[in-house]
């Protein structure tokens, strides 16, 4: 986030024994209070603050913020709209996904590489042109769309995103085919079936949003169920050609890449996105809504109220990171058990384990020795 807001951090502690992790600790500074500074502010400035208050997703938080108000408010949403809305976040999906998988712990290794660099510069700078114009506006009209998708499908190809979603099999001679040689390797993590956070589960949190407001936000759990959201809940069932726990989420996250992609292409091409709106948004009660999304780390929620007077009386933001990083959640239930050695030998483990998980903040790994060790 920006504007002077602190986005906090997480930090993971492990104890360990025996080399395998015994207990699992995540402290989070992350804000719980940044839905306030919409109180009292204009609806219609309210996207706008959105995106400018959270650095990364801000097309999803705009978009997110935006429709709640539509929804609030009765206001209509063309198919103009949901078809820049679709591009944009699958733009979006890819440019994160891919600064993550490239720049982040998981591949430590590639920021040295100036060649490395340049190509996810180039894949960014298509992305984000996509994000902000869709298919139109300015010089980023119809006529230009499919040459800047082509942009981007030449620059992910090089880094080792495959070209079409049912392909999950890049060139090992690439980065991040280099990179899923390594995960396969990596063994100390189980795949586990993930509890999927969906549509169904929008007016369950929703709901829960609207009676318990930030704590919930904080540490969101549903009647028995801490859910899991992100590349891996939802493409979990298309990673069996992943030997190890590691490698399936980067399968999933190559996936989430790679379908994106397609949309952006098919988009391009006829005007019209494969899927017709990418966010679920409702009027709940007269100046009250919410939207969800698809987020690059998960599905995204925004609820609040509109006053007569067009301001806003209440906002609540949840964000994947809560679901994924909740004290019983879905990465304590990845590092339990795990044999991942002593040291800064764990500590490497664990943290590309947690760079897939792709939290919205900074991370730390702090490692001991259990007491009883």
């Amino acid at each position: 986030m920006t504007g002077g807001i602190d986005p906090g951090s997480v930090t993971i502690e492990i104890a360990v024994a025996n080399r395998r992790v015994q207990t699992v600790r995540i402290c989070s500074t992350r804000p719980t209070t940044v839905a306030r500074l919409f109180i009292g502010r204009a609806a219609d400035d309210i996207p706008t603050l959105a995106e400018r208050l959270f650095a990364l997703c801000g097309r999803s938080h705009r978009l997110a913020a935006g429709r709640a108000v539509a929804a609030a408010l009765d206001q209509p949403v063309d198919q103009a709209c949901r078809t820049a809305d679709a591009m944009g976040l699958a733009a979006e999906r890819i440019a994160e996904t891919l600064r993550g998988t490239v720049l982040g712990d998981a591949m430590p290794d590639a920021r040295a590489d100036p060649a490395v660099v340049m190509l996810l510069r180039e894949a960014l700078s298509a992305a984000r042109t996509l994000m902000m114009h869709g298919l139109s506006d300015g010089k980023n009209s119809a006529v230009h769309a499919p040459a800047l998708v082509a942009r981007l499908a030449g620059a992910m190809h090089e880094l080792g995103v495959p070209n079409a979603a049912p392909n999950l099999a890049p060139d090992r001679r690439t980065p991040i085919g280099r990179l899923l040689l390594e995960a396969e390797g990596e063994t100390a993590f189980l795949a586990r079936t993930p509890d999927m956070l969906t549509e169904a589960d929008d007016r369950d949190v929703i709901e829960a949003l609207r009676t318990h407001g930030e704590s919930f936000a904080a540490a969101p759990v549903l009647p028995g169920r801490v859910a899991e959201t992100g590349a891996y809940a939802k493409h979990w069932q298309s990673t069996a050609v992943a030997a190890t726990a590691l490698a399936a989420r980067m399968y999933a996250r190559l996936h989430e890449m790679a379908e994106s992609l397609d949309l952006l292409q098919a988009a391009a091409t006829t005007g019209v996105p494969p899927e017709a709106d990418p966010v679920h948004s409702e009027k709940i009660s007269p100046g009250e809504g919410f939207a969800a999304l698809e987020s690059p780390r998960g599905r995204l929620y925004h609820w609040l109220k509109v006053g007569s007077d067009r301001q806003i009386s209440a906002y609540a933001i949840l964000a994947p990171t809560e679901w994924n990083f909740h004290p019983r959640g879905p990465l304590i239930e990845a590092l339990a058990g795990a044999e991942v050695g002593t040291g800064e030998e764990a500590r490497r483990r664990v943290s590309r384990l947690i760079a897939v998980f792709d939290p919205c903040v900074s991370f730390d790994v702090r490692v001991q020795e259990a007491a009883n060790a």
